[in-house]
């Protein structure tokens, strides 16, 4: 359970600070910005809004967990100490704030990412970036 109870508009505020300046990296480094998604689903958003999200046609989403998704970004030998422990705060405020969080993965090697939790019946919010793999 959370340490406190933010409302949705709090909760967009604060992962907006704690992403600010944050780049994920892989071959490439791209910012990690929020983003919210409205849908008629209740419990997940579908492939079909995920693609749509990524501005893609015919693709296929691929799911991951977030923790493994951030692994290395919270490791210091990766990112450096200050770093690893902004993406840790990070990941620990997603697991406090958002409900049934997964990663959505659409694309093959400029990869669209999005970190999408429930904020609210219909209403997901999380984070997307672009993650490089040749």
């Amino acid at each position: 359970m959370p340490d406190e109870i933010l409302l949705p508009d709090a909760i967009i505020n604060k992962l907006q600070e704690l992403a600010d300046g944050l780049y994920y990296i892989s071959e490439s480094d791209y910012p990690l910005e929020v983003i919210q998604l409205k849908t008629d689903e209740a419990e997940c958003p579908s492939d079909e809004a995920i693609i749509n999200l990524a501005g893609k046609s015919a693709a296929s989403v691929e799911k991951d967990n977030l923790n493994h998704f951030f692994r290395n970004m919270v490791q210091e030998e990766m990112v450096g100490e200050e770093e690893a422990n902004r993406f840790r705060e990070l990941v620990n405020f997603l697991e406090q704030h958002l409900q049934d969080i997964n990663v959505y993965k659409v694309g093959e090697t400029e990869i669209q990412a999005f970190v999408l939790g429930k904020l609210a019946p219909g209403a997901f919010a999380g984070l997307k970036t672009t993650v490089v793999q040749t």
